[in-house]
C-alpha cells in the first residue's frame, strides 16, 4: 500500500466516520436484558411493524413462493409482473413505477441522482429521519421547519426557506412520527412552488383518507413512495416503489 494511497484512504474514511448513520436502536431483547425482564413482557412499537397481519397466512405465502422459485437464478421477470398487479391496484401506468427494495432506498437513489454539493433540502420536524442522513452523506444542507401545534405544515415559513439552492422537498404525509396526514391545499400549495423535486412520502398511505397517486401527472416534480412494509406486513422483504410521471420514474 503506497503512502498516497494511505493518505487518500484515511482523509475518505475520516470524512464518512463523520457522518451519522441510522440506527435501529435497541431490539426487545436487548432491551429486556437491560431491564431484567422477561422478553416476553416487552411490546415492541418503535417500527409501526404491522403485527395485525395473519403470520400462519404470510409463512404459507413463502413457502408456496419458495416451491415457485429458483433462489440460484436472477429475477428477470419479476418486477414487471408486479408493475402490472400495481397499475391496478394504484390505477396508473406501469410507466409511472420504479420498483425497489423499500422506501429507504428510493429516499437514497433519489437523493443520489439529484443533489450535488451545497444543495438544500427543505423538510418540518419532526419527521423521518433517512433524508437527513442522505443528504449529509451527500454533502448537502438539510433545512426543517417545525410542525404547527396541531401537527401540520407551517406553509408561509417553509415557503420563506425556498431559495435558488433549494433542490429537495421531503413531505412525509401520513407522517413519522405524528401520524397526522396534512391538509391537501397544503401540499397542493408548496409544491406548486417548489423549484426542485419533492418527495411525497406516502408510506403509510393505505391508512390515510387521502392520496396524490390519482393527480400525479399534475405534478411533473412529484415523486410518490409507496411501500409493502406497513399495511401489507411485508417489513422483512424490503419492498417498496415510487410513483412519478415517466419521465421521472425512469
Amino acid at each position: 500500500m503506497s503512502a498516497a494511497y494511505r493518505k487518500w484512504l484515511q482523509k475518505k474514511l475520516a470524512k464518512l466516520q463523520a457522518i451519522d448513520c441510522y440506527s435501529a436502536g435497541v431490539t426487545p431483547e436487548g432491551l429486556a436484558e437491560q431491564l431484567g425482564v422477561d422478553p416476553s413482557k416487552i411490546v415492541k412499537l418503535n417500527f409501526n411493524e404491522n403485527l395485525f397481519v395473519d403470520r400462519a397466512k404470510q409463512t404459507a405465502l413463502m413457502k408456496q413462493l419458495a416451491d415457485e422459485i429458483d433462489l440460484r437464478m436472477y429475477p428477470e421477470d419479476e418486477e414487471a409482473k408486479l408493475r402490472d398487479k400495481l397499475t391496478s391496484y394504484i390505477g396508473v401506468s406501469a410507466e409511472c413505477l420504479a420498483i425497489s427494495n423499500a422506501g429507504d432506498e428510493l429516499i437514497d437513489r433519489i437523493i443520489r441522482l439529484f443533489i450535488q454539493k451545497g444543495d438544500v433540502a427543505i423538510s418540518f420536524a419532526p419527521s423521518f429521519a433517512i433524508p437527513r442522513l442522505c443528504m449529509k452523506r451527500q454533502e448537502g444542507e438539510y433545512i426543517t421547519v417545525p410542525l404547527k401545534g396541531d401537527f401540520q405544515l407551517d406553509v408561509p415559513a417553509m415557503l420563506a426557506k425556498f431559495s435558488e439552492k433549494t433542490r429537495l422537498l421531503y413531505l412525509c404525509s401520513p407522517n413519522n412520527p405524528t401520524s397526522n396526514q396534512m391538509k391537501p391545499r397544503d401540499i397542493e400549495t408548496l409544491i406548486k412552488a417548489f423549484p426542485g423535486i419533492v418527495i411525497l412520502d406516502e408510506a403509510y398511505g393505505e391508512f390515510a383518507e387521502y392520496s396524490f397517486v390519482p393527480r400525479i401527472q399534475e405534478f411533473p416534480n412529484v415523486v410518490i413512495l409507496r411501500t409493502f412494509s406497513k399495511a401489507f406486513g411485508l417489513a422483512m422483504l424490503r419492498l417498496g416503489y415510487a410513483v412519478a410521471n415517466p419521465e421521472l420514474a425512469k
